[in-house]
């Protein structure tokens, strides 16, 4: 697992044979302007590209100052801290584990329209910190960064990491998902003694 930005931006700069940096700021090489202008459009792709446990967060929501449109009853603002990424599902408000089935809605902006009250939401945050990503992650994001800097760094690759990205990704996601489990309802005793 990485450590720092800096960290990830060299794992990429290898995959494509460019110069390692050493710091993300106070370096003025190529390389290190060049991961400047894409670590974060990177890194906030890769979180929504898939609902990743360590970024999947949830929180009620608060009524937005804008006034609701039809036909929905209710908009409200998305969350800001952790900033809201990719909204998932509606939850109950009174039980932030439930998902409130049968409630769509529409994200415009940063407002979300439903017609349900009093709101919940299951979401993908926008996690900065590398020492919270999980290693699977780390090595997606490192591939789709390297995707973004071939051209520009004008370096060569033995594979294309567009295809390595889209590879990793796959594996992180079924290996994400194995870490998950639905909670069933089982079912009541009646309904088994009467339906074997």
């Amino acid at each position: 697992m990485a450590e720092s930005e800096v960290q990830i931006c060299n794992m990429a700069l290898g995959r494509v044979q460019g110069s390692p940096i050493t710091d993300l700021e106070t370096d003025d090489s190529k390389s290190a302007t060049l991961c400047r202008t894409f670590y974060e459009s990177a890194r906030d792709a890769t979180l929504r590209d898939h609902p990743w446990s360590f970024a999947t967060t949830r929180q009620l929501l608060a009524i937005s100052s804008s006034p609701a449109l039809a036909p929905t009853l209710y908009t409200y603002t998305l969350p800001e801290d952790p900033y809201c990424l990719r909204p998932l599902c509606l939850l109950n408000s009174l039980d932030l584990y439930r998902e409130a089935r049968g409630y769509p809605f529409t994200v415009e902006g940063r407002v979300l329209l439903t017609d349900m009250y009093a709101a919940g939401l299951k979401y993908i945050a926008r996690i900065t910190d590398p020492g919270e990503f999980d290693a699977l992650f780390t090595d997606a994001l490192a591939w789709r960064l390297a995707a973004e800097l071939l051209k520009p760094i004008e370096g060569s690759s033995p594979v294309d990491p567009w295809l390595m990205y889209k590879d990793v990704l796959t594996s992180a996601v079924a290996a994400d998902e194995h870490g998950k489990q639905e909670q069933d309802v089982p079912p009541e005793t009646w309904v088994q003694s009467r339906f074997p």
